[in-house]
């Protein structure tokens, strides 16, 4: 349970046995447990005040009493990964918490990733066909989080680069064996054969370098995991989270961790700070396994955050006395994909062309163009144009149709077309199939002299220009091995 103190002072959250700690300065402080009032009621007199003095530096006794607003079952679940190369052993941790009022029983089924082969774990599974385990638990106590440690296989180097992706459910079940509620969690990444052990992760991730993400995400789930890489056990490990202002900090719930710690705050300053004391962390040279942990947890964020708001997030991770290893930094951007439409552009050239992004698909009269996956096209078909674009930002949308209907179709029968036609210095010659190389394209007057001769490109289009000639009919003659010449009209302006 979080507690609220005012004014600023580290604000706890409770212990798995009730107790908090609150480090303030000498001063008078209030203090109030902030529950959700749909779950929880406070039964005992809120708030509570404390006086600090130099001669009386500790107050206790400050003791809260809540009791279940109803009575409802809840439960969340979580997978966390962790580091190692590929082909070895590492743990996957599955991390429940009752969320709920009740004391829960139920099942849990893990899915791994074929790529992925299960060794044990630290609770004997109920069953395991292929990759696929379950395991059953009962007295689930509120509040509280209950940790099952795989320990699997992962990868081999050959798989680098491949996706993988693991899946969880959580079942609570009544004593009939009925489904109360139930949870899911997915975990999903790329086989990497080097890794960070002290890294930050953010679920969910996000789209793009920027992790964009939808403007009415509630919350994001923050992992944290470290690695004792020293020469000796780590007695004691810290780690401190500076909050962006865009995060509530008066609103975060401890989802999962490798170690109980022994004390979680929120700082002064907006941190929050989990510690793990006397938690003997063995090197990694002794123990590749148990020199890891991690602590996973969610807070939510503020609410009537405008368009693009930009949320880093680094940590800080101390072992004993030693200087601190700052993480990666993950962003997560918000966005309103509502407000982006993109628009398509026309030039004298018959070439349409979308809005900058990062993905393409063309579609003429509704259906997809095969291959037309980039950022323009050449019309050659009379109809209706349109092209989904998927932007920087992971916003997928589709353009208003542009009306193709002056084509020249009698030039199209020949697999050829001339754009714009007629022109004043320019044109492109568009081929239906590639201009291949060693064929020419020949410009003819009316009484068919040849004025130059172009070489074809090996490619579907060929820019020409027609500086220095009188306005006026002429004729372009396209020859090319194998096939008999192609002859189309053009007119300069």
């Amino acid at each position: 349970m979080n507690l609220q103190v005012t004014p600023d002072a580290s604000s706890p959250f409770t212990d798995v046995d009730g107790v908090y700690t609150v480090y303030a300065t000498p001063g008078t402080y209030t203090l109030q447990p902030a529950v959700d009032p749909e779950l929880w009621t406070v039964t005992s007199t809120t708030p509570l005040q404390a006086t600090l003095t130099g001669g009386s530096p500790i107050a206790t006794d400050m003791d809260f009493a809540v009791a279940p607003a109803q009575d409802i079952s809840l439960i969340d679940a979580s997978l966390t990964l962790g580091t190692g190369p590929c082909g070895d052993s590492t743990y996957l941790s599955i991390s429940i918490i009752n969320t709920g009022t009740r004391i829960e029983q139920g099942t849990i089924a893990l899915q791994l990733h074929p790529s992925f082969f299960f060794v044990a774990s630290s609770t004997i599974p109920e069953s395991q066909v292929g990759n696929t385990i379950t395991w059953t638990f009962d007295d689930l106590g509120v509040q509280e989080v209950r940790s099952i440690v795989a320990v699997v296989t992962t990868p081999p180097m050959t798989m680098a680069g491949e996706l993988w992706f693991h899946s969880l459910q959580v079942n609570v079940l009544d004593d009939d064996g009925a489904v109360l509620t139930s949870a899911n969690s997915t975990l999903e990444g790329t086989v990497r054969c080097a890794y960070d052990p002290n890294d930050k992760q953010v679920h969910p991730a996000g789209y793009g370098e920027a992790g964009a993400i939808d403007l009415d995400t509630p919350f994001l789930d923050y992992t944290v995991r470290f690695q004792n890489t020293g020469t000796a056990p780590a007695f004691d490990v810290v780690i401190m989270d500076q909050l962006d202002t865009d995060l509530d900090p008066e609103r975060v719930e401890v989802l999962g961790f490798s170690h109980t710690p022994t004390q979680v705050a929120i700082t002064a300053n907006g941190s929050i700070q989990f510690k793990f004391l006397d938690i003997m962390l063995p090197d990694s040279a002794t123990d590749q396994l148990g020199s890891q942990g991690f602590i996973h947890f969610r807070i939510h964020l503020r609410e009537g955050l405008p368009h693009l708001t930009a949320i880093p997030n680094t940590a800080a991770i101390y072992f004993d006395l030693n200087p601190p290893i700052i993480t990666n930094t993950v962003h997560s951007t918000l966005v309103d994909c509502n407000t982006w439409q993109p628009m398509l552009e026309a030039n004298e050239y018959g070439v349409l062309r979308a809005p900058a992004g990062d993905l393409y698909q063309w579609f003429l009269n509704g259906d997809p163009i095969p291959g037309a996956v980039a950022d323009s096209i050449q019309l050659t078909t009379n109809g209706s144009y349109t092209v989904e674009v998927t932007s920087t930002l992971g916003c997928v949308a589709t353009t208003p149709a542009i009306i193709a209907t002056d084509l020249p179709e009698t030039h199209m029968e020949l697999g050829l077309m001339l754009v714009p036609n007629p022109f004043t210095r320019h044109a492109r010659l568009i081929a239906t199939t590639p201009l291949g190389t060693g064929g020419q394209v020949s410009l003819l007057d009316l009484h068919g002299r040849v004025l130059w001769t172009r070489a074809t490109p090996g490619g579907p289009s060929l820019d020409l220009d027609f500086e220095g000639l009188a306005p006026g009919p002429y004729l372009l003659r396209v020859e090319q091995a194998g096939a008999a010449p192609r002859v189309l009209r053009a007119l300069l302006q």
